[in-house]
């Protein structure tokens, strides 16, 4: 099996049976040397325990060996790779938000007016520090 960098994957963690448990990600790193061995890297997107979902930080990563002790038949799966990553066109958007756009686009931006320079509140800062230090300015 070759395993490359955007592979989406699923790795068990023992064989089929009553209960499911496996993570799911993205290949991030293909080939990792490491003392155990040979390895790849993936940017976890789930992680099911005994049918239940686990809670993990966003970002992430999960260290899998190539060949484990304990490695059985089927154990990396290699899944469809989804569309999720592709950036969408607003045009073709179900949402309708494409004459909303067009709209903010259209509009003039009136520029700000101008605020007066006011010495007397840089002088009001000044006022607020000599009073907290007990300094007369």
């Amino acid at each position: 099996m070759t395993i490359a960098i955007g592979d989406v994957v699923r790795i068990h963690y023992h064989p089929p049976g009553q209960t499911k448990s496996f993570v799911e990600g993205v290949v991030s790193r293909a080939d990792v040397m490491t003392e155990p061995g040979r390895m790849f890297v993936i940017d976890v997107t789930s992680d099911i325990i005994y049918d239940r979902e686990q809670p993990f930080r966003p970002g992430y990563q999960d260290y899998i060996l190539y060949e484990p002790r304990q490695d059985f038949l089927g154990r990396i799966e290699l899944l469809p790779r989804t569309e999720e990553a592709k950036p969408k066109d607003v045009a073709g958007s179900p949402s309708g938000l494409e004459p909303e756009l067009k709209h903010v686009a259209e509009q003039e931006i009136a520029p700000e007016p101008a605020q007066p320079n006011n010495q007397d509140a840089s002088r009001g800062v000044g006022t607020v520090l000599s009073a907290l230090f007990g300094r007369r300015a």
